[in-house]
């Protein structure tokens, strides 16, 4: 039984990030369908974005159930909002 605990442990992170990677996928997918065609490079910019979210999120010992719901926000609001929330960020300083 033991094993079993463990490997579901070890394993439990990586299901989150693939979890936060597919909602934002599909978030920025169907968000871009509404425009007539999916823009595959933005859903997949969005995904990877959402797996950074929770590499931060984990390294700062905030529980991990919230990277899902940071990847559906990046998902929906798009890498071109999450580019200008940087852009306007870095010109403040």
């Amino acid at each position: 039984m033991a094993l079993l605990e463990w490997l579901c442990e070890f394993f439990k992170p990586l299901g989150i990030a693939i979890f936060s990677f597919l909602m934002a996928f599909i978030m920025a997918a169907l968000r871009t369908a509404k425009k007539g065609k999916i823009d595959w490079l933005e859903a997949v910019m969005c995904g990877l974005i959402a797996v950074g979210v929770w590499s931060l999120l984990e390294w700062l010992n905030i529980p991990q159930i919230v990277a899902v719901g940071a990847a559906s926000t990046v998902g929906f609001m798009g890498t071109h909002f999450v580019a200008d929330l940087i852009q306007n960020w870095k010109n403040k300083q």
